[in-house]
């Protein structure tokens, strides 16, 4: 199951049938669904609900080796991805606003990162210079990030402010399910 209503899978299948066909009714329509909620400030009803899924990651059986991967609908996925995932992080990109050291820029990637570090390293020990590396792991750290103060920054680098209500309007009303393997638990709100 990819989204928690367990639904919406087939106008997908017929969305990539259309593509196939160089028809772009189906896709038109679909795009035309998932702008109305992004236009008006209003998600739909059915995007309000996410699954919560839980993961052992890497080694062992401990409770601190879990990771939470969460599922929303796949319309949402989609304006979710067009909003933040491609034209804000351009439009920020556009206006250098982010840092270099952040490797979300076009082109980094995180091998980049790694290697900066170990050619730090390497330097460092070669010419047996001292130096100060900082690392910053933001682990656990999404959940603890204050929705209205992430919606205004993102609008100090160019996130439209209907954009803006619309996220904040959508968070405000979110309910999830924690699915681990022991079941699903019921509807539980963020606030």
């Amino acid at each position: 199951m990819s989204s928690p209503s367990g639904r919406h899978f087939g106008h997908y299948r017929s969305l990539l049938e259309c593509f196939h066909q160089n028809s772009l009714m189906l896709p038109s329509l679909i795009i035309n669904i998932a702008y109305v909620p992004l236009a008006t400030a209003h998600p739909q009803q059915r995007w309000q609900i996410a699954s919560q899924v839980m993961l052992e990651k890497g080694k062992g059986h401990f409770i601190d080796h879990l990771r939470i991967i969460q599922l929303c609908e796949a319309d949402l996925n989609f304006v979710l991805h067009v909003i933040w995932g491609h034209r804000l992080i351009r439009h920020a990109n556009m206006r250098s606003a982010l840092s270099p050291s952040q490797y979300a820029i076009l082109g980094q990637t995180c091998n980049n990162a790694v290697s900066n570090k170990v050619l730090f390293y390497d330097l460092s020990r070669q010419t047996l210079a001292s130096g100060v590396l900082t690392d910053f792991d933001a682990t656990a750290a999404f959940d603890r990030v204050i929705n209205g103060l992430s919606i205004v920054t993102c609008q100090r680098v160019g996130f439209p402010r209907i954009a803006g209500y619309f996220m904040f309007n959508l968070l405000q009303k979110m309910k999830f399910h924690l699915i681990t393997g022991f079941g699903m638990s019921s509807l539980v709100s963020a606030i």
